[in-house]
């Protein structure tokens, strides 16, 4: 399951909690989406690393932008009508 931070991160945390039936209460869904959040996985170390590769080839770096929604639209190409699909 991959979540991104323009969803609602505590229904996701919920989602997952009933499936593998933790039961955790509000405040342990808080704490999870803390700890999850773009603000503190962004700052770890093992995160910064830019030479670090994910095992599928993709830096791990390149994960953590700025954190604001609609951002990743700096990375897309504009849209064009060259007649091809």
């Amino acid at each position: 399951m991959f979540v991104t931070y323009e969803e609602d991160p505590n229904k996701h945390v919920r989602k997952i909690d009933e499936f593998l039936g933790c039961s955790l209460s509000g405040d342990e869904i808080e704490q999870v989406v803390w700890k999850c959040s773009h603000e503190m996985l962004s700052k770890l170390d093992v995160n910064k690393d830019e030479d670090r590769v994910h095992t599928r080839g993709i830096k791990v770096s390149s994960y953590f932008r700025t954190g604001v929604v609609g951002d990743g639209k700096k990375l897309l190409s504009p849209d064009r009508d060259d007649g091809k699909d």
